[in-house]
């Protein structure tokens, strides 16, 4: 199951900046989730939850059912900041041995705030009931994508036509006088 949607969220304040709106490209191709910040604030984790429990719920549903190969450990780990990096270890087994594997599935920073989205689905389960829970509301609202054959790239040909074509009229009159 795959999606691509754009959403402007309205969500709380946090940080140096008292922006309140985002406009994020959420993608899920298979069991991968990418959130990209397209305009505005990063991401508050108020925001990324209501994201997760509304458009992206069905996703995590269906992430729910992967059965994994190798054992898995999550960790949290924190800073003195507040800030907080979810990093989920497992073991590769190599011949009679065990290799071990990390990564961080997630990182929010002291002032709750998440710049962009990268994660297997599946590692992101292990986390969810690490995440905060928020009094401030969130509103998030699907808006449509940019289309990009609405705009048109300008060779040097086409600028040099635009400005002579501009010109023109100055260099008549000039000429008139």
């Amino acid at each position: 199951m795959t999606m691509r949607k754009i959403f402007s969220i309205s969500q709380p304040a946090s940080g140096w900046t008292h922006s309140t709106r985002s406009v994020v490209g959420v993608e899920v191709n298979g069991l991968e989730l990418s959130i990209s910040v397209l305009a505005g604030a990063h991401l508050h984790e108020a925001a990324f939850v209501a994201l997760l429990r509304g458009p992206l719920a069905e996703h995590l549903r269906r992430a729910a059912n992967y059965e994994r190969v190798n054992p898995v450990r999550a960790e949290v780990e924190s800073g003195m900041s507040g800030r907080r990096s979810f990093i989920v270890h497992w073991c590769e087994s190599v011949g009679s041995f065990y290799r071990p594997k990390r990564k961080e599935v997630l990182y929010i920073s002291g002032f709750d705030k998440i710049a962009g989205v990268e994660c297997f689905l599946p590692d992101l389960i292990l986390f969810l009931p690490c995440l905060g829970e928020y009094d401030e509301p969130v509103e998030i609202r699907e808006i449509p994508e940019i289309d990009p054959n609405q705009y048109r790239y300008f060779s040097t040909g086409s600028a040099l036509e635009l400005v002579e074509e501009f010109l023109s009229p100055a260099t008549s009159d000039a000429e008139e006088r």
